[in-house]
């Protein structure tokens, strides 16, 4: 008897969606919201995709560039001790995978040609490799510094702007950082000038790093600065989203020192796009909860055509229940249809973005030339678990309206 009743009630169900000729209006209206449902999840499917590539490379790129963890001295009188800060800090967790000291302060760059200010950095490069990628992204040249020569090594996009190559010479210019008597002046700290040789040059893939960003060895920028210590002590640990618990049981164990995560250094940015995700997931959600809406409007428009026809079900001993999941089932296999349609579409092109990489970006304005995509199924699955969700509400009050029709007077219904 269930299977007799069940199948009556998805057969009619079946049969509702395909209207007489006198109610193609219902069935255009129905094929409008399965439309708008299926665009709906497809557009927000490829959103949260696009934003996941967006975030997923922005922090690829950052920490290939930014150690996990920066420890320096809260004195701010240079870190002095820090070969012995290093080697306390590396037996203190086995989870720290590399530990570089580096000496960090702005600078000018002059060539013939253009003059930039930069970001310089003094790092000793087989250090360096094992706590950022900075000497694997060298494309031209090495970061094998000279002790003789004075030699730097710059972004890409630093050196085209400064009209220079490899073995070109570059002029350097920048304060000393100890405050001894003989270096200043009345207008304030002596700055010092030398000339460098450019033997390398590196692509990290973000034009802010590849524009501004200078590296020379550890024992020149020393040298320059006229300091004997660095500015911090660079971190690698197993894992860069689980370093909350091992900056803070440093920060305990050394309270002298300071710790910054590459979170801490780069907060408002990750903490923008993670608003940026949820405000336009937020204004896409809008066109799902306009088609869904539509569902409910579609099933009263039916329910007011087949009022007669309740009757005659309801007179023949039909169920309220029955006649509720009528229209429930009429109102989800819309909503459901609508929702794998825009899952295969939204997949599909997510797809299709990545592979052929059709759209580009010009790389002065945005820090990639492409647009990523990074598909995280378990949004997927709550997009459409959300859809059909709504799409199951919009069909309640509807149903529910049939379902309490007066069989006497729906069969007198005209």
């Amino acid at each position: 008897m269930l299977k007799t009743i069940m199948r009556y009630e998805f057969f009619i169900g079946l049969r509702y969606l395909s209207s007489k000729q006198r109610e193609r209006f219902i069935s255009l209206i129905t094929l409008i919201t399965t439309c708008g449902i299926a665009v709906g999840v497809m557009a927000l499917i490829v959103t949260l995709a696009v934003m996941n590539g967006f975030g997923n490379d922005l922090r690829d790129k950052i920490l290939g560039m930014t150690a996990h963890l920066i420890v320096i001295d809260k004195a701010d009188s240079g870190f002095k001790d820090y070969e012995k800060a290093a080697e306390r800090i590396g037996a203190f967790k086995s989870s720290i995978k590399g530990i570089s000291p580096f000496l960090q302060t702005q600078a000018i760059l002059s060539s013939p040609f253009q003059v930039k200010g930069v970001v310089l950095t003094g790092i000793e490069p087989d250090l360096e490799k094992e706590v950022t990628n900075v000497v694997r992204f060298i494309r031209e040249g090495s970061s094998k510094f000279s002790k003789e020569e004075l030699e730097i090594v710059l972004g890409e996009e630093l050196a085209k702007n400064l009209g220079v190559r490899i073995g070109d010479k570059v002029s350097l210019i920048l304060p000393r950082m100890e405050k001894k008597l003989s270096w200043l002046s009345p207008l304030g700290r002596l700055a010092v000038a030398r000339s460098f040789k450019v033997i390398g040059l590196f692509n990290s893939g973000m034009y802010e790093y590849d524009a501004t960003f200078a590296y020379i060895s550890l024992s020149s920028a020393k040298k320059l600065l006229g300091t004997e210590g660095v500015t911090g002590i660079a971190i690698k640990t197993e894992d860069a989203f689980k370093i909350s618990n091992i900056a803070r049981e440093i920060a305990e164990a050394f309270p002298d020192y300071g710790v910054i995560t590459w979170q801490d250094k780069n907060r408002n940015l990750l903490s923008a796009l993670k608003l940026e995700k949820a405000v336009t997931a937020i204004l896409l959600s809008l066109i799902i909860f306009v088609s869904v809406f539509n569902i409910a409007n579609t099933l009263i428009m039916t329910v007011l055509s087949k009022t007669k026809e309740i009757g005659i079900l309801r007179s023949m001993g039909a169920k309220k229940r029955g006649i509720m999941t009528i229209f429930i089932f009429k109102g989800l296999l819309s909503g459901f249809l609508g929702t794998l349609i825009g899952l295969v579409g939204g997949i599909a092109l997510s797809e299709l973005i990545s592979y052929y990489q059709f759209v580009k970006l010009p790389s002065d304005i945005y820090y990639l030339s492409y647009i990523p995509v990074s598909i995280n199924y378990n949004e997927v699955a709550l997009v459409c678990l959300a859809a059909l969700f709504l799409s199951f509400l919009s069909t309640l009050y509807p149903a529910w309206s049939a379902a309490n029709l007066n069989p006497v007077e729906a069969l007198r219904y005209e």
